[in-house]
Order: C-alpha cells, then sequence, then structure tokens
C-alpha cells in the first residue's frame, strides 16, 4: 500500500512539476503517509509494513528535499526539469518492479482477515518417506479446497503452509520457529517421533498447538500436555489386532518381528513382545534396519536363518518391499506377511509378484466405503490430486482437515489455538460424515481405535 502511494507521488510529481507546488507537495505527502500509517495501525497492519512506512516517509522527505535545495530556482531551466523528471520515472519504474518480486519468506498469517493460516513441517524432499509427507499434505490440501470452494470459515480461507524438513528433527525445530515469526502457531500434519519430540518443549510451553502429528511417543498422550491433538495412528491397538489375526484367524505361532532402528521402531517392537508373551509366544527372530541407510540384506539373513512362518513388520511400506524381494531372492516363497498401516503400499508395489499383504488399518476401505466423509474424499481426490493413490494415510489426513474445519466453524469471536483446542476436547460421539469422533483425554486422542485387517 505505501509503496504504491510513493508510486502516486512521483507519477503526480513527474507530470505537475513546478517549484512553486513543490513545498505543498512534501506537505501533502507527509500527512497522507501520517493518516494511511494510522489507519493501518488501527486495522492490525503488520510491524514489517509500519517499518516500510517510515523508510518511504524518510525517502520522500529526502527526496523531495534533495530537489528544493539542489535545483529551487525561480523558473527552473528546461532541461533541469527534464531532468528532474527522469529521476522521478527511474524511481517509479524501481519502486513498481521491487514491489511485484517474490518474497521468499513465507507472509501469510493467521491475523489476516482474509485466512486462517496451518503450519507444516514435513518430508517432502526426495527420500523413502517423501511419498507419505506429500499423501499427508495433498489430503489436508483437498479438504480445505471444498471448505473454501464452500465459502471457507466464516468467510476465511483455510491454509496450509508446508515446509521441508527432510526428517531431521534440528530442520523441523527451524521451520516451527520461522513458522511462529510468521503468527502462526498451529500446526497440522506435522510427521515423525522425533521431530515432534523436538519441538515438544514449544508444546509443553503453549507456545504452539499440534494437531495431528504422524508418529507416535508416550510422551504425546500425557492428560496434562494440553496443546496437542492426536489422531488415528496409536499403535497400540494395531499391533494387538495383528497378534490376535495371527495367531486366533491364521494361526500361525512362529512369529518373527522386523522394525525399524529409531525411538518409535523400538518401541512398537518392545510392545509386540509384551503382546506375543499374553498369548504365551515368544518371536522366533526379531531384526531391525537402519532408516537412512536401508540397508535391508542384514536383517533380511538373521530373519530368514530363522525360518519364520510369519514377519510382522512395524515398518513403512519401502523397507518392508525390499525385506520381501530378498525373501524371493533367497528362494523363500513360503513366509507371510504383515504390517501396521504404514505398510498399506506392499501388495501395490509388488502386485506384479502376486504378493498377497494385509495391513492393520484404523481406517475403513478408502476404496469401497459408502460412508459420507469417504465418498468426498474420493471426490476430492479425483478433482485436486488425480494421480495420488486412495489410501488410508491420505483418507486419516481428510478427516483431520475435516473435523479441523468443522471445529473451526463453532467457534465464536476471534480464531485462536486455545479456542480450536477446546472445541476439539468437548467432541463426544461426534458425527464426521458418517465416522464418529470421541475425544479421549487420557490419551490426547480424537478418534475411537478400532482396527481392520485390510488386504494391500
Amino acid at each position: 500500500m505505501f509503496v504504491w502511494f510513493q508510486i502516486v507521488d512521483c507519477v503526480w510529481f513527474y507530470f505537475l512539476f513546478d517549484i512553486e507546488f513543490l513545498s505543498w507537495f512534501v506537505i501533502w505527502s507527509l500527512i497522507a503517509r501520517f493518516l494511511l500509517f494510522l489507519l493501518c495501525y488501527l486495522l492490525g497492519s503488520e510491524l514489517l509494513e509500519f517499518v516500510w512506512a517510515q523508510i518511504l516517509i524518510f525517502n520522500s522527505i529526502l527526496l523531495y528535499g534533495c530537489i528544493i535545495i539542489i535545483f529551487a530556482r525561480p523558473k527552473p531551466m528546461e532541461n533541469t526539469v527534464k531532468k528532474i523528471k527522469f529521476l522521478l520515472l527511474i524511481i517509479t519504474v524501481v519502486t513498481a518492479y521491487s514491489y511485484t518480486q517474490p518474497n521468499k519468506t513465507p507472509k501469510s498469517t493467521p491475523d489476516k482477515p482474509e485466512e486462517i493460516v496451518f503450519g507444516q513441517s514435513a518430508f517432502l524432499s526426495e527420500g523413502s518417506l517423501q511419498l507419505y509427507g506429500e499423501l499427508i499434505r495433498n489430503a489436508i490440501n483437498a479438504r480445505f479446497k471444498r471448505v473454501n470452494q464452500a465459502g471457507g470459515i466464516k468467510k476465511k480461507q483455510l491454509r496450509l503452509l508446508s515446509l521441508d524438513d527432510g526428517g531431521k528433527p534440528t530442520k523441523t525445530k527451524e521451520n516451527i520457529e520461522l513458522m511462529r515469526k510468521q503468527k502462526i502457531d498451529m500446526f497440522l500434519g506435522n510427521m515423525g517421533t522425533r521431530n515432534t519430540l523436538e519441538i515438544l518443549p514449544l508444546i509443553q510451553q503453549k507456545k504452539i498447538a499440534v494437531f495431528f502429528p504422524w508418529g507416535g511417543s508416550p510422551e504425546f498422550r500425557k492428560p496434562n500436555l494440553s496443546h496437542i491433538i492426536n489422531g488415528l495412528g496409536l499403535i497400540e491397538p494395531q499391533i494387538e489386532a495383528l497378534v490376535d489375526h495371527t495367531i486366533n484367524t491364521i494361526r500361525l505361532k512362529k512369529i518373527a518381528i522386523f522394525h525399524d532402528d529409531g525411538t518409535f521402531g523400538i518401541q512398537n517392537k518392545n510392545m509386540l513382545v509384551d503382546a506375543l508373551a499374553r498369548y504365551k509366544t515368544i518371536p522366533t527372530a526379531i531384526a531391525s534396519y537402519n532408516r537412512f541407510t536401508m540397508d535391508i540384506k542384514t536383517p533380511s539373513q538373521k530373519l530368514i536363518k530363522a525360518d519364520p512362518k510369519i514377519v510382522i513388520c512395524l515398518a513403512t511400506s519401502m523397507p518392508t518391499v525390499k525385506l520381501i524381494n530378498n525373501f524371493f531372492e533367497q528362494g523363500h516363497y513360503g513366509t507371510k506377511f504383515i504390517g501396521i498401516d504404514s505398510t498399506m503400499f506392499v501388495e501395490t508395489i509388488l502386485q506384479r509378484k502376486g504378493v498377497v499383504f494385509h495391513y492393520a488399518s484404523p481406517m475403513p476401505n478408502p476404496q469401497t466405503s459408502e460412508k459420507r466423509i469417504v465418498r468426498e474424499f474420493r471426490e476430492d481426490m479425483k478433482k485436486y490430486f488425480p494421480t495420488d493413490p486412495l489410501n488410508i494415510l491420505s483418507l486419516s489426513y481428510y478427516l483431520h482437515a475435516a473435523l479441523i474445519a468443522d471445529a473451526l466453524g463453532k467457534i465464536e469471536g476471534p480464531i485462536t489455538k486455545e479456542k480450536l483446542l477446546n472445541q476439539m476436547e468437548i467432541l463426544q460421539q461426534y458425527d464426521l460424515g458418517g465416522f464418529s469422533v470421541t475425544f479421549d483425554k487420557e490419551t490426547r486422542h480424537a478418534y475411537p481405535h478400532t482396527i481392520s485387517i485390510l488386504k494391500g
């Protein structure tokens, strides 16, 4: 706004230049800028705009003052006037050009009257988890687009600002701090257990609110951790369902465990060992893989040597695919494989090899369910992200975004993270398009833990 006043000044002065009007022009410029600054201040102008306004005011005083001092004569010579006009033309062009250049710093904030902005720090660069990061981001945006096309939330548009952290916790913290400087204090769809642990102090200090992080830790489920809402990824019910399916449904007891070597993976492995112990079953073998080197041959050899009837995979899809391929390469075709929800793409990837793979899911089948929210999910993904496969991860974050939008719509007055948290906490048997939502204050989870075993 201030930049355009600078341009108007220059253009007006270019055509109406006369020393006799110069003093009045300076006075008009200062008064107009002061009134404009006052208006923006009352409407909640950002600090940067205030600083920019002061720079322009100083620039105007300096420019016009120099013209008065250097060129003021009873009647300026014709070529002197031409030089001044040429100078003003250059200033106008440069100012307009600088105004049109993109700002590399994310600028939109929830304080702007036309937007409600959520931040996200996720694995979006090339790597084993890039697909998951993109699926989470796209699913949230798909629901936000539906809401925005229907008029938004009280005439405000929803927006997700996503920054890549490459899976590095320190980068996650940098991203969060960067967005906090832009007055973003609500975050949706952050990825990684270690990454979320890195920003746990900010959550504990109530400086930010984190909704539905992808990952899990007992630290996130403490009842007094008021500024986090957990989603569908609670792992204990999935592990219980996998063990029950393996022992009671398909009746296999020679069971091996394959898991990643991170904090989350080790916790999951320990829970699985305990769950098997309740069925008086000891794992035939336990092998872990490194998430960064993706060395699968070493753990694969350990598992093949134990000759299990089934391997329960506490991993993501690609390491599990590599494990199965390694078993096949070694001639072990009789072993079955089953996994947690993050192994959802295994059968799709290996479909040409005829692999049958099952996984635990807290979600209904995204391709066949007739629940209204699932039908809307299929419609929006086809419309906005037609190349994304329909899967339970996308569906879960589509649901999260829908729940966030519904809760925002119930807030009275200015929207704050505390008001949104409160709306989430009072949900009891809330119907989200055929999907029931009940907040559990003991675990900070917003959904029930009904688990199905789906065929990949």
